[in-house]
């Protein structure tokens, strides 16, 4: 499939390549390390730990559609939606925004399942732990 960013866009309802998904529209998160919540196959938290200690930054996210016959985490193929992503600092979780302006889904999740979410926010939560000096 050869599309233009605008016409991937367009059919894939705003979703993009997971090679292209962007922390807060900037930094790729492909190279991230990531954490399979183990609540599907289809879901994954990406983390960052900050360069200068006290923090990471994260992003949750959920295979929305595939360029291939499979859904797998593919950089090339894989179309994928933001669910969630923010910042962790010394003090803990400091900005938390929902859905992405980069996947027309900014400030609200659709049909969210809330019992999933809950497992996301648990490992959120240890990942404080583990980077938050609080």
């Amino acid at each position: 499939m050869n599309l233009t960013p605008e016409e991937f866009k367009d059919a894939f309802c705003g979703h993009t390549l997971l090679k292209h998904a962007r922390f807060r529209g900037e930094e790729t998160i492909w190279n991230w390390k990531f954490i399979d919540p183990e609540i599907d196959s289809l879901t994954r938290i990406y983390y960052k730990p900050s360069e200068e200690g006290g923090g990471f930054k994260f992003y949750a996210l959920v295979i929305s559609g595939s360029l291939v016959s499979d859904l797998i985490f593919d950089e090339d193929n894989t179309v994928v939606e933001c669910l969630f992503e923010g910042y962790g600092y010394y003090d803990g979780i400091r900005h938390l925004y929902m859905g992405s302006k980069q996947h027309d889904n900014y400030g609200y999740l659709y049909y969210p399942d809330l019992k999933d979410y809950t497992r996301l926010f648990e490992i959120i939560l240890d990942l404080e732990s583990k980077y938050c000096d609080k």
